[in-house]
């Protein structure tokens, strides 16, 4: 049986953010894995959950060369993310005020 990957936006926008949480490339964004390292997974098998999910999107993205597309997409969440965390109050508490050269 051949499992259909449909992902949801959602989907997309974890596939954009996550970031390969263990291994040889730990700490960088499954978009930016090496097709060599997602085939090793697709021959080894993928890791169970969303992990394995997003990793098996991440190398039929590649297959089927929608980078761009993804590459898009990644521009826009993370600039939509960067908004958002600058409305926070946090955010706002830990910027330094203007001619403050030390924080108080």
């Amino acid at each position: 049986m051949t499992h259909t990957l449909t992902p949801d936006l959602e989907d997309l926008r974890r596939l954009v953010t996550w970031r390969m949480p263990f291994g040889r490339y730990e700490g960088r964004y499954l978009t930016d894995l090496p097709e060599p390292y997602l085939v090793w997974f697709a021959n080894k098998g993928f890791p169970r959950g969303k992990l394995g999910e997003l990793l098996q999107t991440a190398l039929a993205v590649r297959t089927n060369g929608l980078e761009a597309l993804v590459d898009e997409l990644r521009v826009e969440v993370l600039a939509e993310l960067r908004r958002e965390r600058s409305r926070t109050p946090e955010a706002a508490r830990d910027e330094p005020t203007r001619g403050s050269s030390s924080p108080e």
